[in-house]
């Protein structure tokens, strides 16, 4: 059984009408899904589920939306991404979300963007495992 996990600081009664759709849409096309709810902070709920070893095929981050929050959510989500996984950014209409797709465009070869045809959508798939140098960094232009 495949599960879906949601990091979010709202009540599981409270998710938006959209997520709840969404749900219901992964189960009508006959997968199962075994929902979580993790009401805590992603940074938090991202190192604890490292810890436990788990990994995912798909992350989606639409977090905070401050160019240091979600760049520590992709870092976190990516040790947690096989190979062939896909990590989603959105908002891509925000300078924050914007600058940290550059940054992964430039810094993260283990990753390769994936088009998404939605341009409020940022996708990359890893496609290696992680093996810069701990000195590695590239200028990334903020656009």
């Amino acid at each position: 059984m495949k599960k879906l996990i949601a990091r979010s600081t709202v009540q599981a009664a409270a998710l938006p009408l959209g997520a709840r759709i969404e749900i219901d849409v992964i189960a009508a096309a006959g997968a199962s899904v075994d929902f979580a709810l993790l009401p805590e902070r992603s940074e938090m709920a991202l190192t604890d589920l490292a810890r436990q070893g788990r990994t995912f095929g798909l992350t989606f981050i639409d977090g905070y939306h401050r160019f240091d929050d979600v760049l520590v959510d992709f870092t976190l989500a990516a040790r947690m991404c096989p190979e062939g996984g896909v990590i989603v950014l959105h908002d891509m209409w925000l300078p924050s979300i914007a600058a940290v797709a550059s940054f992964l465009r430039t810094n993260r070869v283990d990753f390769a963007e994936v088009q998404t045809g939605c341009p409020n959508l940022f996708a990359m798939r890893r496609i290696a495992d992680d093996e810069r140098d701990w000195t590695h960094f590239v200028a990334f232009p903020l656009r």
